[in-house]
């Protein structure tokens, strides 16, 4: 009888190789063929596809991030600037 799969922990049949790793995250190569995505304590197994299409996915949303981030500082930076009448005391 073959023992049940546990969460978690790595089946006992498939080696994996350290592709990269950094402070934030590290990806594992299952013989298996999935890519293991690990983030602290939490871990994803997924198809090299799928590993595409979520990095694919976090660009676009970094990169929407930044677009928006940059029509909002391009507002904010373009307004005129308040007239000296407007200062406390009326000075220039």
């Amino acid at each position: 009888m073959q023992k049940p799969f546990t969460v978690g922990r790595p089946h006992p049949t498939c080696l994996r190789t350290r592709l990269a790793e950094t402070a934030v995250a590290a990806v594992d190569f299952c013989q298996c063929g999935h890519m293991h995505l690990h983030l602290g304590p939490f871990s994803m197994r997924l198809t090299p596809e799928a590993l595409s299409g979520l990095i694919e996915t976090l660009g676009q949303a970094i990169a929407s991030h930044a677009a928006s981030t940059q029509r909002v500082t391009t507002r904010v930076s373009t307004r005129a600037p308040k007239p000296p009448s407007w200062r406390r005391g009326g000075d220039a």
